[in-house]
């Protein structure tokens, strides 16, 4: 999604792997929703079309643990087409920026209690800002248009301005 003008590129993508049991109770995403789909090197052109030539800020929730990887995976035959785009991890961002994160109590297997802890999951983090459930959570476009305006309400200092001093142009990427 281009936060300058909201166009924004979405396709289902076949997974090259099953999806596990975890992922399926966690997003209610099933296989079955993925049979018609292409692969995701089949839609690089796209997304490179997309990003364009110009410098581009990629902003992705926990994008250093999970976007990061995928990106690398598939664009490894591809990487000198996406030299002009920089990731930025907006977990880390809210984690630096915003000290208001909700809290969730979870038992601690290593501590063996409750533990109180900051909740980073971007679920979490939209509800506490907006009062209300992400529509379509786990799917990226929903994901995305919601991390768009968590960057706008909460960090358009850093996400908005920034980038654009520098001359790069804010987009946002989910998986």
């Amino acid at each position: 999604m281009d936060l300058e003008t909201g166009e924004y590129v979405s396709s289902l993508v076949k997974p090259s792997c099953p999806i596990t049991m975890n992922a399926r109770q966690l997003t209610g995403i099933t296989s079955e929703l993925f049979s018609d789909c292409l692969e995701f090197n089949q839609h690089i052109q796209r997304i490179k079309e997309f990003i364009g030539n110009d410098d581009v800020l990629l902003i992705a929730h926990n994008g250093k643990k999970f976007d990061e990887r995928v990106l690398k995976y598939h664009f490894t035959d591809n990487l000198s087409q996406f030299e002009n785009c920089t990731l930025v991890d907006s977990l880390q961002m809210i984690t630096k920026f915003n000290d208001d994160l909700p809290t969730v109590t979870r038992f601690s297997k290593k501590q063996q209690k409750l533990v109180e802890k900051k909740d980073k999951k971007l679920v979490s983090i939209y509800k506490h800002i907006f009062g209300s459930e992400i529509e379509d959570a786990h799917f990226a476009l929903s994901d995305v248009k919601a991390l768009a305006l968590i960057s706008v309400v909460r960090f358009s200092a850093h996400f908005c301005d920034a980038p654009k001093k520098h001359g790069m142009l804010p987009k946002l990427i989910y998986l």
